[in-house]
C-alpha cells in the first residue's frame, strides 16, 4: 500500500480495513494514527457545560430580533430590478425637460426679414466684405 499521507494527503484511507499492515511500516502514518486515537480519547472524557436557565428563551429572543432588522431581505431578490426602474423613472424624468422654442418666439419673423435687407443693401453699397 503506498502512504495515504504523501499521496495528497488522504489520510481516511488509514481507517479502511487492511490499513493497520501500512501503518506498522511507515512511521508517519503510525503518528497520524496515534494523534487519532489520543483526540478520540480526549473527547470520550470531555463533559460539556450544562445549558444555563433560560438560554433557549435567549437564543428565540436574538434569533427573532435578527429577523427583524432584516426586514427587508424578502425583498432582496428584487433590488436590482428596482434599481434599473428607478434609473429609468430618473432618466425619463430628467429627458422631459421643457420643449425647444421655435425661433419665432425669440425675434419677430419681420426683424429677421429686415435685417437680412439691411445685410444685403450694405453688399450692394460695397461696405462689407462677402463671407
Amino acid at each position: 500500500m503506498e502512504c495515504p499521507l504523501e499521496m495528497g494527503g488522504r489520510p481516511e484511507i488509514l481507517l479502511e480495513p487492511g490499513a493497520e499492515r501500512h501503518a506498522a511500516e511507515c512511521a508517519r502514518c503510525r503518528d497520524w494514527l496515534r494523534n487519532l486515537e489520543t483526540t478520540r480519547q480526549a473527547l470520550d472524557l470531555w463533559q460539556p457545560e450544562p445549558v444555563r436557565p433560560g438560554f433557549d428563551r435567549a437564543l428565540w429572543q436574538r434569533i427573532e430580533a435578527e429577523e427583524a432588522r432584516r426586514w427587508w431581505r424578502p425583498w432582496r431578490p428584487l433590488a436590482p430590478a428596482l434599481a434599473a426602474a428607478a434609473v429609468l423613472v430618473g432618466a425619463v424624468i430628467l429627458s422631459s425637460g421643457p420643449e425647444p422654442r421655435p425661433l419665432a418666439e425669440f425675434a419677430e419673423i419681420e426683424q429677421i426679414e429686415q435685417t437680412l435687407s439691411d445685410v444685403q443693401m450694405l453688399r450692394d453699397l460695397g461696405l462689407t466684405q462677402p463671407l
